[in-house]
C-alpha cells in the first residue's frame, strides 16, 4: 500500500489539474472498492501486492482530495480553525479501523 501511496503522491498534482475533484474522489473510491473486492479472490502474492499498490494509490488520492475539499468549503477567516486536523484524521482512521472490525466479525467463520 505504501509503495502505491508514494507513487500517487508524485502523480497526484497532474491528476488534479486534469480532472474535477468530485470525479477524482469517485474514481478513487471505485478503485478502493474494486481492489478490496478483488483481494478476496486473489491467491497469488504478487498479484495481491499489485492490487494493494493500486489500493494505496486510491487511498492517498481519497484522503488528500477530501482534505482539500474540507479546506475549500470553509470561509477564509475560519479555515485554519474550522478544519480540526486531529478530529478529521481520527474520524477517518477510526472509521477504517471500526469498519475493519465489523467486517472481520461478519466474515469470521465459526
Amino acid at each position: 500500500m505504501s509503495v502505491g501511496a508514494v507513487i500517487e503522491a508524485i502523480v497526484l498534482p497532474r491528476i488534479r489539474s486534469s480532472f474535477n475533484n468530485d470525479i477524482v474522489i469517485v474514481a478513487a473510491t471505485v478503485c478502493i472498492s474494486l481492489s478490496m473486492l478483488s483481494l478476496v479472490y486473489i491467491h497469488n502474492i504478487y498479484v495481491a501486492m499489485i492490487t494493494m499498490a493500486i489500493f494505496g494509490m486510491a487511498w492517498i488520492v481519497t484522503i488528500s482530495s477530501l482534505n482539500v475539499a474540507a479546506q475549500m468549503a470553509l470561509p477564509d477567516w475560519v479555515r485554519s480553525h474550522g478544519n480540526k486536523k486531529p478530529m478529521f484524521i481520527m474520524s477517518l482512521m477510526g472509521s477504517l479501523a471500526g469498519g475493519s472490525l465489523i467486517w472481520g466479525k461478519i466474515a469470521k467463520v465459526e
